[in-house]
């Protein structure tokens, strides 16, 4: 049995550029529904290890939402060519479940950003029994999720203002 990558990315863009990933993910998911097998976007070759699986998606406002699983490994490189297909930005999350968690940022016409949780900042994080929350840098979180969330966002603006000046 595999281990399960968590992939949720939030897509930005002009409208039409968002009906089109809408379309893709969406005869993606059908596809997946109909055959009970793993998709890949049409335009990417076939490859046993980075199929998506498990696909949900909605709108949300003026973005487009994607969650879905991958095998053993997150496929970050196909999201990226659906970014550049597309040109379309996005922001995406991952979790692994041997405990490795990354973001990557994605704007067309820009350097792809990668910020990955790195095991130092990981053993950072308390907890406190009596308040039931996570603590890192005086900061609280009620949740570890939120809290990893927050120093991976923090890495990528970090990366931002260094490489997209």
């Amino acid at each position: 049995m595999p281990n399960w990558c968590v992939n949720d990315v939030r897509f930005s863009g002009n409208e039409q550029a968002i009906e089109n990933v809408t379309s893709l993910i969406l005869k993606m998911s059908a596809l997946e529904k109909a055959t009970q097998n793993g998709q890949r976007p049409f335009f990417l070759k076939r490859d046993s290890e980075r199929y998506f699986f498990e696909i949900k998606s909605w709108r949300d406002g003026n973005d487009y939402l994607l969650s879905y699983l991958t095998k053993w490994v997150p496929n970050a490189s196909d999201v990226l060519r659906i970014g550049q297909k597309y040109n379309v930005s996005f922001v995406d999350a991952v979790e692994q479940n041997n405990g490795i968690y990354h973001r990557d940022l994605f704007c067309p016409g820009k350097i792809p950003l990668h910020s990955e949780l790195e095991l130092n900042e990981l053993m950072s994080i308390d907890f406190d029994p009596q308040t039931d929350e996570y603590l890192f840098e005086g900061m609280r979180f009620e949740y570890v999720g939120n809290c990893v969330q927050f120093i991976l966002d923090r890495k990528l603006l970090l990366l931002r203002n260094q490489f997209w000046k």
